[in-house]
């Protein structure tokens, strides 16, 4: 393996089957030239990206070293904890959006998120992981930023989790979460207790049937006779489901999948309670 080119003292490209590979190890470029000989001892991690390696290349040049190097490191630990393999395009996401949140803490701007309740329920496991990123950026750099970050990062793990590369997808989709969570509540006079375990399996409901919808399919199928029993037994909350169904065509041009609203109509009944439903 022989250096391409040379992006910082931790990070080098080098050609395999004439595609650009990325080897990140410390002090791996230290005294090396174009050409030179990389030895497998002197490498901590490799990947190729399926594209923006040009990006990624340009992200590095002009990043400080150690932000590269916590990015890389929430990765690593992100890919153990979750335990799967994140798609490689957030070696650039990642650092570019670490680097941007520092530089907005060091302006002394504040950090927000309006939807890091939603972040928190419907991705907990890449909460964890952007929490645990709060305390190693704290520790190796003095930054403490607040756990909105933490939503931010979880945001961008969830994506390269799903293997997509745009994390505005995800956003859009909690987003959407959100107002549909709000739209349900304000039907049964915000008496929902939206610390529940009952409200975090409705969100989760939720995304499930927005990403279903977005495949186009028409979601899970009921058994007919039951279909009849939640429609007759839970008349409030499958009205409120044909209502959130209609609201988000109206307000998002997003077809509810039919199956999934007599699904919905249950997790409504548990999270506003017997009373309501």
């Amino acid at each position: 393996m022989r250096v391409s080119r040379i992006l910082n003292n931790n990070v080098i490209i080098v050609k395999e089957n004439k595609h650009d590979k990325i080897v990140m190890g410390s002090n791996i470029a230290v005294n090396k030239q174009r050409n030179d000989y990389v030895g497998e001892e002197e490498i901590e991690k490799t990947f190729f990206m399926e594209k923006n390696t040009r990006q990624f290349e340009e992200l590095v040049k002009v990043t400080c070293e150690e932000t590269i190097a916590i990015s890389e490191e929430i990765i690593s630990h992100a890919e153990n904890y979750l335990k799967t393999s994140l798609n490689s395009n957030v070696h650039l996401s990642l650092a570019d959006h670490l680097a941007f949140s520092m530089e907005e803490y060091r302006k002394g701007n504040k950090i927000e998120n309006d939807i890091i309740e939603e972040i928190r329920i419907l991705y907990s496991k890449e909460f964890q992981v952007g929490l645990w990123a709060l305390r190693n950026l704290r520790d190796n750099t003095g930054v403490e930023l607040p756990e909105e970050e933490a939503g931010h990062i979880a945001l961008y793990l969830k994506t390269a989790a799903l293997g997509d590369s745009d994390v505005n997808v995800a956003l859009r989709q909690t987003r959407i979460v959100r107002d549909l969570a709000v739209f349900i509540n304000r039907n049964f006079m915000n008496t929902i207790d939206t610390n529940s375990i009952s409200y975090n399996r409705l969100l989760a409901n939720l995304s499930k049937s927005l990403s279903i919808a977005a495949t186009g399919r028409n979601g899970r199928e009921m058994d007919k006779d039951m279909l009849a029993l939640i429609q007759k037994k839970y008349r409030n909350a499958y009205q409120c489901a044909l209502n959130v169904s209609g609201y988000l065509e109206k307000e998002y041009d997003i077809h509810y999948p039919e199956n999934e609203i007599s699904y919905l109509t249950l997790h409504i009944s548990r999270a506003v309670g017997e009373h309501w439903s």
